[in-house]
């Protein structure tokens, strides 16, 4: 398991409210288990959209 790091953040209530639901329903361990599940998510989403950008700008400089 990689290593954790301890943050502070402030959240919308509306996404704490859904985050305890998911844990409160047995879809999340605990709402730290939520909100890393949420940021790997959307790094990993972030990082798709890179390389999708890059392969456009690829194609793009091939084919105008």
């Amino acid at each position: 398991m990689p290593a954790k790091h301890r943050l502070s953040a402030s959240v919308d209530a509306d996404l704490v409210a859904a985050g305890q639901a998911a844990v409160a329903a047995g879809s999340a361990d605990n709402l730290s288990a939520w909100v890393n599940d949420a940021l790997r998510r959307q790094s990993e989403h972030d990082a798709r959209m890179t390389a999708l950008g890059d392969l456009i700008t690829e194609y793009e400089a091939e084919h105008g």
